[in-house]
């Protein structure tokens, strides 16, 4: 920035130097009212054609146009005290000294320089321009283009410029001039001045490849210590090589307004290479009373900062952003006095600025339904306020936020509220490695609606997430990309608070982004109008219970907690992880559901009660697999082509059903009924009992699955593992059919029968009974039937086949009937061990050899054990001689 005194001092030096030439020169006043060519002798007094020592002043109270040729190129100095007088420069101009537009208050003077012919022309103005150059002056002056593409008009001022240098004046520059003002421009210098300048677009059909442009080297002063107004528009351009100060100093005042666009969008634009001061200067007096305005279709860029009022007592900045963008290294807002309004259009604060500071709490909302406004926080900048605070984003209309590439916002645990008020939208998205958020809590749908996006590679950290807090309310976060990551010191609560629910809520965590929940003394709740999805390889981590109303569901995601307790009619389910001890209310649900990434939910956790459900557990046709230390306690399962897995076994309760088709691979005892269709259900592993019975369908035992029950049960039945009726005489009716293999599998199975002095199993099949497979009787210890016994073990509608394999205490064989398989017991001839006619000593090697093999025909007293009671008792049946 140039001080303004050294401004001044190099004017005052300018004006002795033009005095002095001007001494020397000519003076010629134009004396024809009707205009017309410089050349012209007769239109000068003195009477000459002028030259480049000449200095021309136009005094006339009347309109008229001078027109320049190449033969009146030059001037030392130009004068405009009255009238209203249009300069054409119709070749190449060098005025040497100042132009000055200053007179009469009311009517003040005014000139408008312009440009004609087929080529580019430029005017060069080696001194100063001053407009209103003493108090209670006027004067106006612009600079004109034709808006050609082809025929620029450039004016060169060197000595700096001044609109309203003491008294009342306007710049313009207007129809694709270009103004290079040198040594910087101040509107509204000394405190009794007002000046105002405009920069428009174009006069009748604007060509898009031109636009009105001033370039400024130095600063743009706007109001040093008067007053005064600018205006961009019409895709008008502005150029700053330093500082533009709106309203230096105390008691000046002024308002900028930066706003619309060409006929072919090119925005109003002001480009300022370093500050924007707005009521602030960078000494130590006071500032005055400034605004700036950037309507739709105005851009301001800045490289340093924007400065908004003074941290002394006076200074009032207020930036108030429209619908335009406005760009920035930070802003420096000093409250009450620095004020940003930020009703629509842009903010964009970048370079490793900062914004904030100052600010307070800090509404960023729209003035309509119909506005938006967005506050971008980029390039490792950040907004960063000095003591806890609040931001809306979104009150009662709508407000966007981003922080984006490395940027940073810190509340210093103060609270982030998105969509704060009836009616309200609020939006916030901070994405990009590097960039973070530090806040005490952040609400997404306070009141209204709120939308949260963490972005890949963003950290926020030490913070509540409250989502859809309050009924009426829509909130919707997501978390999404690796190295995202979300983690709260107190439990989220989704759609709702704690203890209260609230409104609609959903939260994605996903591709690999975690949402770290350390809060351990309040539980996480998903309320009724809540959801929560962990999906594609996202992390949720709670060091709370997580209480769910709503739906929780996982899609290649993992969940880790102490404890999910689904309650009324929530849900959990999805396909992935839920490490966590799994319970269940009676309304509730888990559910299962594949997608084209996963196929299996995984549950619970290898403690007591791991999995502990009163409500239904949907397994779909997907993988469930269960962890439980003790087993998983189940009530209602459906199932429809699925595999249900738990290691340690599965327990459905009293007047539960688990019904549909599909495989249960874990040992499993139901305490009620078990129903499929002809689809069927495949058991893998032992069953432990009927429950209250297998209702109809079709069966299936695998070739590990080992049945032992009482009771009744339906439907057709294959067995590629064991089928017992259980201990003792146990009967077990099936009302179907029967088979003792799996077609599919080419697997055969095996049915146990006990045998004891109260009975024998039974099996009664009101259909088909298929055997093959093997038959395996099992004798009670001790017990000896009589000679010539029959049990009959099976009946059947028909009995088809016979057991391939039989495995029969001594003296067992069996009978096939039409309907009946039976057993016949014949007392064995133990000395004749052999069983070839005779005894001798081929029946004690015979024996010896069953004997050290373990085979059951060793069991010689039938106690249920081979040992050397079995020694003794053979040897007193073979020395005896006979059977």
């Amino acid at each position: 920035m140039v001080e303004v005194h050294s401004v001044r001092a190099m004017v005052a030096i300018a004006g002795l130097a033009v005095t002095a030439m001007e001494v020397r020169a000519i003076d010629l006043r134009w004396n024809n009212p009707a205009g017309g060519s410089a050349s012209t002798t007769s239109n000068w007094n003195p009477t000459q054609t002028p030259t480049s020592a000449d200095a021309l002043r136009f005094l006339l109270s009347d309109t008229y146009a001078v027109t320049y040729s190449d033969t009146v190129a030059a001037a030392a100095s130009h004068s405009y005290e009255a009238g209203a007088v249009t300069a054409t420069m119709a070749a190449n101009y060098t005025i040497g000294g100042s132009l000055r537009v200053s007179g009469a208050l009311s009517p003040a003077p005014s000139a408008r320089l312009q440009g004609t012919g087929t080529t580019p022309l430029t005017t060069a103005i080696q001194g100063p321009v001053n407009i209103a150059t003493a108090l209670n002056t006027g004067g106006s002056l612009e600079f004109s283009g034709n808006g050609s593409s082809a025929n620029t008009r450039t004016w060169n001022v060197g000595g700096g410029i001044f609109a309203g240098a003491a008294g009342t004046g306007s710049l313009s520059v207007t129809n694709a001039a270009i103004l290079n003002a040198q040594g910087g421009a101040t509107v509204g210098d000394l405190a009794s001045s007002t000046g105002s300048l405009l920069l428009t677009g174009a006069a009748g059909t604007f060509q898009s490849a031109r636009r009105s442009t001033m370039s400024v080297t130095g600063d743009l002063i706007l109001a040093a210590r008067g007053h005064a107004s600018a205006t961009l528009s019409q895709g008008a351009l502005c150029t700053v090589s330093d500082d533009v100060i709106v309203s230096q100093f105390l008691n000046s005042a002024c308002t900028l307004l930066v706003s619309g666009a060409a006929a072919n969008g090119r925005p109003a634009e002001l480009l300022i290479n370093d500050q924007l001061l707005v009521g602030r200067n960078e000494t130590s007096e006071f500032g005055g009373t400034a605004t700036v305005r950037v309507g739709v279709g105005g851009h301001v860029a800045a490289a340093g900062i924007i400065a908004l009022g003074d941290p002394n007592t006076f200074g009032t900045g207020t930036l108030r952003i429209e619908g335009g963008a406005v760009e920035c290294a930070g802003v420096d807002a000093a409250e009450p006095r620095g004020i940003l309004q930020l009703v629509n259009g842009t903010l964009t604060v970048r370079q490793g600025g900062v914004i904030g500071p100052g600010l307070g709490a800090y509404v960023l909302d729209g003035e309509s339904a119909a506005d938006n406004p967005v506050l971008i926080i980029d390039g490792a900048s950040r907004f960063d306020t000095v003591t806890p605070t609040s931001i809306r984003v979104g009150n009662a209309n709508a407000g966007t936020m981003r922080v984006i590439n490395g940027s940073g916002i810190n509340l210093h645990q103060g609270v982030l509220r998105l969509g704060t008020a009836a009616g309200g939208r609020g939006t916030l998205e901070i994405s990009g490695p590097g960039s973070t958020g530090a806040v005490g809590s952040v609400y997404v749908g306070e009141i209204s609606r709120g939308d949260f996006t963490l972005g890949p590679g963003a950290v926020i950290l030490n913070s509540g997430l409250f989502i859809g807090m309050h009924p009426g309310a829509t909130g919707s976060a997501t978390i999404q990309g690796a190295g995202a990551l979300f983690r709260a010191v107190g439990s989220p609560q989704i759609g709702g608070l704690q203890q209260t629910p609230g409104g609609t809520a959903s939260l994605l965590i996903a591709d690999a982004a975690r949402l770290e929940n350390l809060g351990a003394s309040i539980d996480m709740h998903i309320w009724h109008l809540g959801s929560v999805v962990v999906q594609g390889e996202g992390v949720l981590t709670s060091a709370a219970t997580i209480i769910v109303r709503g739906s929780l569901t996982v899609d290649s995601g993992t969940v880790q907690a102490p404890l999910v307790a689904t309650q009324a009619n929530g849900s959990v389910g999805g396909m992935g992880t839920v490490t966590a001890r799994i319970a269940s209310e009676s309304t509730a649900a888990i559910t299962a559901r594949p997608t084209e990434h996963e196929s299996t939910l995984t549950l619970g956790v290898a403690q007591p009660d791991g999995i502990n459900l009163e409500g239904l557990l949907d397994a779909a046709d997907a993988t469930v697999v269960l962890i439980d230390s003790d087993g998983a306690q189940l009530a209602n399962v459906q199932i429809a082509g699925g595999l249900l897995r738990c290691e340690q076994g599965i327990r459905t309760a009293p007047n539960s059903a688990l019904s549909g088709f599909g495989t249960i691979d874990a040992d499993f005892t139901p305490l009620g009924e078990v129903r499929t269709d002809e689809r069927g259900l495949t058991f893998e592993r032992r069953v432990n009992g009927f429950g209250q019975g297998f209702g109809g369908g079709t069966f299936r035992l695998g070739a590990a699955s080992n049945v032992e029950g009482r009771g009744r049960v339906s439907g057709e039945w294959w067995n590629g593992g064991i089928f017992s009726p259980g201990p003792g005489a146990t009967e077990v009716q099936v009302q179907g059919s029967f088979n003792n293999f799996l077609v599919e599998e080419r697997i055969t199975g095996t049915i146990v029968i006990d045998v004891s002095p109260s009975g024998n199993d039974l099996i009664n099949i009101s259909d088909r009974l298929t055997l093959g497979g093997t038959l395996e009787v099992r004798l009670e210890p001790g017990y000896q039937p009589a000679g010539n016994d029959r049990f009959v073990i099976v009946r059947a509608g028909a009995v088809e086949r016979e057991f391939e394999n039989l495995v029969l205490p001594p003296g067992f064989s069996v009978q096939y009937d039409t309907d009946a398989v039976i057993l016949s017991y014949t007392a064995p001839c133990f000395a004749d061990f052999n069983q070839d006619g005779g005894i001798d000593g081929a029946d004690v090697d015979a024996f010896f050899a069953a004997w050290e093999g373990g085979d059951a025909s060793a069991d010689v007293n039938q106690d249920g054990g081979i040992d050397g009671a079995d020694v003794d008792a053979f040897f007193a049946a073979w020395e005896a001689g006979a059977c």
